[in-house]
């Protein structure tokens, strides 16, 4: 069974190993459990023992990572066609769940 990390939506599989990113429990069904996919968080993310995504969010003002999740979101809706297609949007779509949930903490 798979296990919560600390990262929110960030799910670890004792399976693999593998990190994989979901919204909530029952998205977790969805998860192809290959370490190296693209778009679940692959073990590479984690070298050094923080994961890139934690490194970011511990050094940046909200501001600041508010302006970087909307980046990634215009990359990756802008390049989908282009480059790696269904795996692009998914992405998008992680950037703009992490941005919906950073732009409600601050219109609390």
């Amino acid at each position: 069974m798979e296990q919560q990390n600390q990262v929110k939506g960030l799910w670890a599989c004792p399976g693999t190993g593998c990190n994989f990113i979901a919204k909530s429990w029952p998205d977790y069904n969805a998860h192809v459990c290959d370490p190296q996919h693209p778009v679940n968080a692959p073990k590479h993310y984690t070298v050094g023992g923080i994961d890139n995504i934690e490194f970011i969010r511990a050094k940046m003002s909200p501001e600041m990572l508010e302006g970087f999740y909307m980046g990634n979101v215009i990359k990756y809706l802008v390049r989908y066609r282009h480059k790696d297609g269904l795996n692009d949007l998914k992405k998008a779509q992680v950037y703009i769940g992490w941005l919906v949930d950073l732009v409600g903490k601050q219109c609390k």
